[in-house]
């Protein structure tokens, strides 16, 4: 396993783990969907984290975000896990990671 796939699993379990569901992940990024991606970026952004909105990645599919894992800490990704969980509580959105 490479170090880029040990830090995007670090992501995707510590997603897990606060209840937000990954069915796919590929590369060094993960695709969160949301109903509101200019709210959560802002959010996570508040909090310290810079993902970027998925329209800028997206053709047809739905309104997301898209976390680089390229240069995650494996440590910190229970930190961005928790903070992500908080702010789509805060915005009362539910989320599903693709």
């Amino acid at each position: 396993t490479s170090q880029y796939s040990r830090r995007r699993n670090a992501l995707v379990e510590a997603l897990s783990s606060v209840g937000i569901t990954v069915e796919a992940r590929s590369g060094w990024n993960v695709w969160v969907r949301v109903p509101d991606e200019e709210a959560v970026t802002a959010g996570m952004l508040e909090r310290g984290w810079a993902v970027a909105r998925g329209d800028n990645f997206r053709l047809e599919s739905e309104a997301g975000i898209r976390i680089t894992t390229a240069r995650l800490d494996p440590a910190e990704a229970p930190s961005l896990a928790a903070d992500l969980a908080a702010v789509l509580r805060a915005r009362q959105v539910r989320t599903h990671a693709v």
